[in-house]
C-alpha cells in the first residue's frame, strides 16, 4: 500500500502543501531518503522555505488538498516505472 504516498509540507507562511509521489524510490521502510529529496526539489514547486515535511501515513490525510483527486488519477493511469521504462535524472 505504500507505491504511492502522500507528503505534507508546511511552509514559513504556516501553510500545509500536498505532495504525491512514488513511495518506494529508495527504500520500502525507511522514508529518510524519500523525505531529503522531496526536501531538495521543493524550490521547483515554489516552496523556498519549508519548515516541515511529513510523509503522510495515509493518502487520506491529503483529500481536501486542491487537485489531489487529480493527481491520484494521474498515479493510476500509469503504472510505476520500473527496468528500462524508468528514467533516470
Amino acid at each position: 500500500m505504500n507505491d504511492i504516498v502522500g507528503i505534507r509540507v508546511l511552509n514559513s507562511k504556516a501553510r500545509w502543501i500536498g505532495f504525491l509521489t512514488y513511495g518506494r524510490v529508495f527504500d520500502s521502510t525507511d522514508e529518510s531518503e524519500l523525505r531529503a529529496a522531496v526536501e531538495a526539489a521543493l524550490p521547483g514547486f515554489g516552496v523556498d522555505s519549508a519548515v516541515e515535511v511529513h510523509v503522510c501515513n495515509s493518502l487520506q490525510e491529503l483529500h481536501s488538498c486542491p487537485y489531489f483527486y487529480e493527481g491520484l488519477l494521474s498515479f493510476a493511469w500509469d503504472p510505476i516505472p520500473f527496468g528500462d521504462r524508468y528514467e533516470v535524472a
